[in-house]
């Protein structure tokens, strides 16, 4: 019973760490590190008298609780991830023990029938605690590779928890089986076969529900990203409708003098005065300015412009007559506002900040070329060729090159970006040909 005490101690302390390495790598952590660990020392040891019944069923259900709790307790976590979690690092678990089966089954048998034998309880604790480890790490290393921080589940993935719960019933099944009887070495190796392939499907299993998560997760932050840039074509059309009032208070700016003119008698001070305020106050009188002839396209520009004087940027752009003309409102918010947006977030701070943005006719004029370039301090290329942010919003980080690209990618076009490490500026280069030329 002391060695059979140890074992399980020993287990349960090295089970804990295991279990908090795993969690720490790919979620982020509600608590400090000595705490974490310490909570899931002292889980796992309460869980140690039931291991100790050597009942399987009880060590199974008692693991996947433990697991979900600690998870859920240490981890910023949704509840329905952790389920996912507890099952899959249950499966590991026990398919880690089994193994032991195919490799040395008569020490797997030697363990649960002569437990006080301290060798084969330390051979047994190495040997399959080992294999946890290096299984649930792997896996974790992989997905920590894949993405910075491991997203959020849903509910949509939660029916993928049916083949790690079946996994878990056939393990219990292929345990029962390996502790009742002597097996030989033929069967010992179809259990072998069987406990990879089985580990095997629960990894794939475990791809699978990353990758629905993160397309569930990307498919979320485009909605909202399609949502934002409906909306900026709202303001943009306000914009548009503001400009359009300018032109039309010009026109009658003779009419309006002509008012004030017949008003001044001396005896309609007040009327004048009046009459001036509310002409001043009128949004027709704000200000603006003219870089082109698309309306949406010319308010784009023209709050960017505000934006650069505000954050003291020079500000600066070229519109020839006739590109473009085939994009929507969409395509205009979607296009120069990301990447006027972009551009504003690098160039902010920068020594002698600037943008310019140009767009003109080449290949004879059946061709648009946009370019936009910005004052960078630093490199945002890294070395896989995606782009660093410079922005608070991480999370949503992304969202405006895939916006980008796709207004490029629907009219067949050509992007891409260089960094000027000797002037420190960054530049994007965008080339298409107009739709008529393609067809």
């Amino acid at each position: 019973m002391d060695n059979s005490l140890t074992y399980y101690t020993v287990a349960s302390v090295i089970e804990a760490f295991i279990l908090w390495l795993y969690c720490n790598k790919l979620f982020k952590q509600r608590l400090n590190t000595p705490l974490s660990i310490l909570i899931a020392i002292i889980m796992h040891l309460l869980s140690a008298p039931v291991y100790m019944l050597h009942f399987p069923i009880l060590n199974i259900i008692s693991f996947i609780l433990i697991t979900y709790i600690v998870t859920i307790i240490i981890s910023d976590i949704s509840f329905f991830s952790a389920i996912f979690h507890s099952l899959m690092l249950t499966v590991v678990m026990g398919l880690s023990e089994l193994l032991v089966v195919g490799f040395v089954p008569n020490l797997y048998i030697l363990f649960f029938r002569e437990s006080g034998t301290i060798n084969n309880t330390a051979l047994y604790v190495f040997i399959s605690k080992t294999i946890y480890l290096f299984i649930s790490q792997a896996v974790s290393t992989i997905l920590k590779k894949r993405k910075g921080s491991y997203p959020y589940s849903d509910r949509s993935t939660l029916f993928l928890s049916i083949i790690p719960a079946t996994s878990i019933i056939i393990m219990l099944c292929l345990c029962f089986i390996c502790i009742s009887m002597p097996l030989p070495s033929q069967v010992n190796t179809y259990i072998s076969v069987s406990i990879l392939l089985l580990l095997a499907i629960n990894m794939f299993t475990f791809y699978m529900q990353q990758i629905i998560v993160r397309k569930n997760n990307e498919n979320a932050r485009l909605l909202l990203e399609l949502q934002r840039e409906s909306d900026n074509v709202q303001y943009y059309n306000s914009l548009k409708d503001n400009y359009n009032k300018q032109r039309i208070l010009i026109h009658d700016i003779k009419e309006h003098l002509n008012t004030i003119s017949a008003l001044n008698d001396g005896s309609h001070t007040k009327e004048i005065s009046d009459y001036i305020s509310e002409l001043s106050d009128s949004d027709a009188l704000k200000r603006s300015r003219t870089y082109c002839r698309n309306p949406i396209f010319n308010a784009i520009l023209s709050r960017y412009a505000e934006i650069c004087e505000s954050e003291r940027i020079s500000f600066a752009a070229d519109i020839r007559y006739r590109t473009l003309e085939y994009f929507s409102a969409n395509d205009y918010a979607s296009l120069f506002g990301n990447l006027l947006d972009n551009a504003v977030a690098a160039a902010s701070g920068t020594p002698h900040a600037f943008i310019d943005c140009n767009v003109s006719l080449i290949q004879n004029g059946n061709a648009d070329l946009i370019t936009v370039t910005n004052s960078c301090s630093n490199n945002p290329i890294a070395s896989d060729g995606t782009l660093h942010t410079t922005k608070a919003d991480t999370i949503n980080h992304g969202l405006g090159t895939l916006s980008i690209k796709r207004i490029v990618d629907s009219y067949d076009g050509i992007m891409k970006y260089s960094y000027d490490e000797k002037d420190h500026y960054f530049k994007y280069t965008i080339l298409i040909q107009h739709p008529g030329i393609m067809q």
